[in-house]
C-alpha cells in the first residue's frame, strides 16, 4: 500500500487540442514509497504521455469546487492505469499523491470518486 508519494519537480504540459487532453512535454517523475517497507519505487512519467489530469464532471458546483485540482495526482493515476497497475494500488497511489496538493476534505472526495467512478476508465486504459 502506497504511504508517502514525493513529486521530482513539476510536470510541464501542453493541450492536445482534443477535448480536456493534455500532452507531458518532458519526463516526470514520482517516487512511491510503500508500508511494506520495500525500496521506494520511482516512475517516470514520459514525454509523449496524455493526461486527461482529474476528470471531474463539467457540473457547475463539482467543477468549480474540483476542476484544475490535483494535477500531479492526477498525472500518476493516468500513468499507473495505463500501464496496468491494479486499480486499487493506483487508486490508493492517488488518495496519498492528493496529500498536499488539495485540502483533505478535497482528496477524500477525490479518491472516493475514481473509486466509484474509476472501473470504466480503467478497463479503457488498460485494454491491451
Amino acid at each position: 500500500v502506497p504511504v508517502k508519494v514525493t513529486y521530482y519537480g513539476e510536470p510541464q504540459l501542453s493541450p492536445t487540442g482534443s477535448g480536456d487532453e493534455w500532452i507531458v512535454l518532458a519526463d516526470f517523475y514520482v517516487g512511491i514509497d510503500s508500508e511494506s517497507g520495500d525500496a521506494p519505487v520511482t516512475f517516470r512519467i514520459p514525454a509523449g504521455s496524455t493526461t486527461d489530469l482529474a476528470s471531474v464532471p463539467r457540473l457547475p458546483l463539482a467543477y468549480s469546487m474540483f476542476g484544475g485540482r490535483g494535477r500531479r495526482a492526477a498525472i500518476l493515476h493516468d500513468h499507473l492505469y495505463e500501464r496496468r497497475y491494479p486499480r486499487e494500488y493506483a487508486d490508493l497511489a492517488f488518495r496519498e499523491a492528493l496529500r498536499g496538493e488539495v485540502p483533505d476534505w478535497v482528496g477524500w472526495i477525490m479518491y472516493k470518486a475514481v473509486r466509484v467512478g474509476g472501473g470504466r476508465y480503467y478497463r479503457e486504459k488498460a485494454a491491451p
